[in-house]
């Protein structure tokens, strides 16, 4: 019964999934055309410079920091405090290499999207022989 769902991973193509559960808290979705990669992760409630990302050859990470301290104070009595610092990452592997220095992130409502351009690399290379 699990065999075609663990046995054969297709479904995860184009790209191979790291799935510890810290990763999962950062939801994406990757979508392919001829000439890049589009992804959209869902990262909302957290401001622009609290995101990371990184790209090394087809590997793609996505690293949240948020430090939030909340206070409410009467006086000098501390009646209410809330403090929190989460570190989110979600990394993937992508089946072609990125072009780093076209890469285009932007952040809009809670949504990251990246647009990753395929490295221009031909996959079969004549050789001449001397």
């Amino acid at each position: 019964m699990f065999g075609d769902l663990f046995g054969q991973a297709s479904w995860m193509t184009p790209a191979a999934w790291m799935t510890s559960l810290a990763q999962q808290s950062i939801p994406i979705d990757i979508s392919e055309t001829d000439v890049a990669y589009v992804v959209r992760a869902d990262i909302p409630g957290v401001k622009k410079d609290a995101i990371s990302v990184s790209v090394d050859g087809n590997r793609i990470s996505i690293n949240v920091e948020t430090d939030s301290l909340k206070e409410e104070k009467k006086g000098a009595t501390i009646i209410h405090s809330e403090r929190r610092y989460d570190r989110t990452y979600r990394s993937f592997t992508l089946d072609k290499g990125i072009n780093d220095t076209k890469v285009v992130a932007k952040y809009d409502n809670g949504v990251l999207e990246l647009t990753l351009p395929k490295a221009n690399v031909d996959e079969s290379k004549k050789i001449t022989i001397q």
